[in-house]
């Protein structure tokens, strides 16, 4: 269930199994991003799960989904054992949620839906946040598609290229 990367794809076909951190403030585009990704999938999910922190009043995801593609909107995020078998094609949307106040269980949960959900149990994550420096360490290091808005704050931005490996000038 690996993916290749092929000449022919859409730029937003990402080859899965993928781990995407999509950073900036609010009202840039995250989630319309996020459901682009979800429309140029070749093959496309089968299971999608919004991770959100108010699930029963969000509206923005309402339109995922039809008769192909089961959808499940919770405050949860899953643990490894409740994930489906390797042959469904997952994505994992996790959007709004605080981080730094995640229980332990959910941070445990977060860290192996990255770490060994994503690669064995065919898992591709979309984590939406607001603020990269409340990601926790090993989330950032095994994240490995980013995309940054740009920030008011530019300092802030060149923290984010340097701890994250990337060079100023290719922000």
């Amino acid at each position: 269930f690996h993916e290749k990367w092929k000449r022919k794809d859409s730029l937003f076909n990402f080859p899965a199994p993928f781990r995407i951190v999509l950073a900036g403030p609010p009202n840039v585009g995250k989630s319309t991003m996020i459901k682009h990704i979800l429309l140029h999938q070749d093959p496309p999910f089968e299971e999608v799960v919004v991770v959100h922190c108010d699930p029963e009043n969000t509206a923005e995801y309402d339109d995922l989904g039809g008769e192909d593609c089961n959808v499940t909107i919770t405050d949860q995020i899953p643990r490894p054992s409740e994930w489906s078998d390797q042959n469904t094609k997952t994505l994992c949307i996790i959007d709004d949620l605080e981080l730094k106040h995640l229980s332990k269980q959910q941070k445990s949960n977060l860290d192996r839906a990255f770490g060994f959900c994503s690669t064995h149990k065919n898992v591709n994550i979309c984590l939406a946040v607001q603020d990269v420096f409340n990601i926790v360490p090993s989330v950032r290091r095994m994240s490995n598609i980013w995309v940054l808005w740009k920030n008011c704050d530019l300092d802030s931005l060149s923290n984010i290229a340097r701890k994250c490996g990337m060079l100023t000038s290719e922000l």
